[in-house]
């Protein structure tokens, strides 16, 4: 027997076809196979426009998606991709956003302001306790602007 003859019966390199010829035959474009593209044709996409937020809860939290893209694919059921920038939040906050009116005037007095807030004024600008409260009441029990504010002066 020659050595090609005990190669084949062996399998050995003779019976090792390419698998590449085979499958670039059944692709066409983009590479997918002909049931894939048979399915793509037939399905229907649809991008969605106008959508401000896709929220997914669950028992505990949401993941709220703001200003997604979200394409709409109809295969015999409706599917959605959606794309974006999740941000997680607790269940049971409010979902509404709150919006304050500048011209709204907040006021606070001395005993709506902590004593800690107090003490953290006095120790990054070593002020009286009367001119941290004012600074304070002034910026509207905002820490930063009370110190930025006595730092300035």
């Amino acid at each position: 027997m020659s050595k090609r003859t005990k190669d084949r019966k062996k399998g050995g390199r003779e019976r090792v076809r390419s698998t590449r010829s085979r499958t670039s035959s059944k692709r066409g474009m983009g590479g997918m196979d002909r049931r894939t593209q048979k399915m793509m044709a037939n399905m229907d996409v649809e991008e969605l426009t106008g959508v401000e937020e896709v929220i997914i809860r669950f028992s505990d939290k949401e993941l709220v998606i703001s200003s997604p893209q979200i394409t709409k694919m109809n295969m015999g059921v409706e599917a959605y991709q959606v794309l974006g920038t999740a941000t997680e939040r607790i269940r049971g906050e409010s979902s509404e956003k709150v919006l304050i009116d500048e011209s709204a005037a907040i006021t606070i007095s001395a005993d709506d302001i902590p004593e800690s807030d107090i003490e953290f004024v006095i120790s990054q600008t070593n002020v009286t306790k009367e001119e941290a409260v004012s600074a304070l009441i002034k910026s509207n029990g905002d820490l930063a602007g009370a110190v930025v504010t006595l730092k300035q002066e």
